[in-house]
Parts: C-alpha cells; structure tokens; sequence
C-alpha cells in the first residue's frame, strides 16, 4: 500500500499528464557483509532525471538483528540512525525526501559482528524526469489539504442541497393532542 501523499501525487499525475512519475525500487543486497567493516554510499538521481522522491525503506527479512548499524543523511540532516532490530526487517520505514544531484543521500552501514552477514535494503521511490514536473509537485504537495477540504466540503454541499431541495414532510400532529 502507498502512502497517502505518493498515492495523491500519482493520483494528481494522471489527472495532469506530468509525464512518467510511477513508483519504482532499488534493491541492494550484500550476501556476505564483511565483518566490522562500514560501507558508505550514495544515493542520488542520474543526469537525466531531476530528483528522486523517497517514501519508503525496508531492512530485508532474513538479516539478523542486531547486526547492523545504519545511518542515513541528507545535507547534514540525519534522517535515520539505528541499530536494526527484528522491529525494522518487520515494518517498512516511511520517510518523504527530496533527492538531487546537489542534494543526495549518504548512507553509512556498518556490520557490528565478528562474522560475515547477510545485508539487503530496498528503497521505493518516485522519479521526477524535470524541473518542470518537481515545480509542479511542489505545487500539488501545497494544494493538498486545500484539495481535500474542498472535497469534503463540495460533499457536504451536496448532501444539504439534497435535504434542502427535498418535499417538505406533511403537517406535525398538534401536541397535546387535541
């Protein structure tokens, strides 16, 4: 299932035709990750294609717990730091993050283990192929909840204007009954 905001921008990318955004993933698997050692790494979009937009990691199932320590960071900014446990190969790890070229993510995994293990991370993302379409996204992100109020309160106009335009009841029995 994708989260609400990926699914509203595909949603809007169909209505608007921005051209191909769809939902794609890299895989990284390392079978034997060598022992106390780190591996660092970077994300970021080819020439071609303007930015990247994450919204989803998930830790690999059959790794370990406990064996890894990961670290994640966009212009200093530290968007994940952890330990990964049972907790992280279970369930994925929502973000949302703008990548460019000038803004890419750098990524530190470090296997905590005297022994070889098995390592595999799997990022979900959304190409944007231009300036154009980011502009565009951007736009749509700041129209969202002005979008969906709008929505909901079109529906709640509809449905008053039905109970409005509605035949009246007959006449109320007199109280009291007379």
């Amino acid at each position: 299932m994708l989260p609400a905001v990926i699914d509203y921008l595909l949603g809007t990318d169909a209505y608007q035709g921005w051209g191909n955004i769809y939902p794609r993933t890299y895989q990284m698997i390392f079978p034997n990750f060598p022992p106390v050692q780190t591996i660092m790494y970077t994300i970021s979009p080819p020439a071609e294609v303007h930015s990247y937009i994450l919204y989803q990691w998930v830790f690999g199932e059959a790794m370990m717990p406990h064996a890894f320590d990961a670290k994640f960071e966009q212009s200093g900014n530290r968007i994940f730091d952890a330990i990964i446990s049972g907790y992280f190969t279970t369930n994925p790890i929502q973000v949302f993050a703008f990548v460019t070229t000038a803004r890419p993510i750098d990524m530190s995994i470090t296997n905590l283990r005297l022994l070889p293990n098995y390592y595999e991370l799997t990022t979900f993302y959304l190409s944007v192929p231009t300036v154009s379409v980011y502009n565009a996204i951007i736009d749509a992100l700041r129209r969202m909840q002005t979008s969906t109020r709008l929505e909901e309160l079109s529906k709640q106009a509809t449905d008053l204007l039905k109970v409005i335009s509605e035949k009246p009841p007959g006449p109320r029995a007199p109280i009291g009954g007379a």
